[in-house]
């Protein structure tokens, strides 16, 4: 829980939630993308592989059409009583010899030929067209044709094995490019998001340097939208700001012009009473002729403040 207010509590910043949620987006964009790029490739493999297959059938179809059918049993005879074949292929092109398959059988399902053992089953029934056949753990795509002429069946089969090791190589190949790009884009975003913000920086330095007296207009926030909205919405507040002031220092002023003649009549009427009073009385009326006293000065510090200020904005 610690870990996670620690993650909610940086995403106060805007910068840091602009640059995961850009993030995220990439992310789930690129993970549709593969998706999107699996689906396609596995179709467009499945089609190349179909057409390859019937491609072989037609390439044996071409070959067993120029013999009879006791001819060719007498010939697969021939074949398999001879020395085995020998020659050299790459390691790659054994492997991919491996995952491939024929059986030749007549038209009443007697085999004639099959390039593996467990093609001789009976459970492996001839399919016109394409189809799939699971032998094990492995799963083979088959294409079944017939050889009217001389009365033949041909099972040409391959394994899913080349199918699935394409799929999955040409998905990576796009999509390592596109995870590689991720760091990129997250350092790009990082640098443009704090190149945008420079301006949201330079105007909190222009509001803190500003001094507490000083209600000029904020200038020089023009070169982005945000920033000038904010801009203005100051200016607009320290207006408002400087003529409630102004309203104050008047208000103060103008007491003080309207409170000085009162209070001058005050202490002349106070000073003939404490003339014509009693001892017990003049101590009273002193008392209270200090007191209107400091309200006097007090009357006499608001005016002098009022015309300071007036004298320095002349200056």
């Amino acid at each position: 829980m610690q870990r996670l207010a620690r993650f909610f509590s940086k995403l106060k910043s805007i910068r840091r939630r602009i640059l995961l949620t850009v993030s995220v987006v990439y992310l789930f964009g690129s993970s549709v993308s593969a998706l999107w790029i699996y689906f396609e490739v596995s179709h467009e493999v499945d089609e190349l592989f179909d057409a390859e297959l019937i491609q072989q059938a037609h390439t044996m179809n071409a070959l067993i059409s120029q013999f009879e059918l006791g001819d060719i049993s007498d010939r697969v005879d021939a074949v398999e009583s001879d020395a085995e074949l020998i020659y050299h292929t790459p390691d790659w092109l054994q492997d991919y010899e491996q995952k491939l398959a024929i059986r030749l059988e007549t038209m009443d399902g007697d085999i004639i030929y099959s390039s593996r053992d467990w093609l001789d089953s009976d459970r492996i029934q001839y399919t016109e067209g394409i189809s799939e056949l699971q032998q094990g753990e492995s799963h083979w795509y088959v294409f079944g044709a017939t050889n009217l002429k001389n009365g033949l069946r041909m099972l040409v089969l391959q394994e899913d094995d080349f199918r699935t090791e394409l799929r999955g190589d040409l998905t990576i190949d796009t999509l390592v490019p596109i995870l590689l790009m991720l760091p990129v884009i997250i350092w790009l975003g990082w640098w443009s998001v704090n190149f945008n913000f420079a301006s949201f920086q330079r105007l909190a330095r222009t509001i803190r340097s500003k001094p507490s007296d000083n209600y000029e207009q904020l200038s020089g926030f023009d070169d982005t939208e945000e920033v000038s909205v904010i801009s203005r919405s100051l200016n607009h507040y320290l207006t408002r700001v400087e003529q409630s002031f102004t309203r104050e220092k008047r208000f103060s002023s103008d007491a003080a012009h309207e409170l000085r003649t009162p209070v001058a009549n005050l202490k002349i009427r106070i000073q003939n009473l404490i003339d014509t009073s009693t001892s017990t009385q003049k101590e009273s009326l002193e008392s209270l002729m200090l007191s209107v006293n400091q309200l006097a000065r007090l009357i006499d510090n608001l005016l002098l403040l009022s015309r300071t200020e007036r004298d320095l904005k002349k200056e």
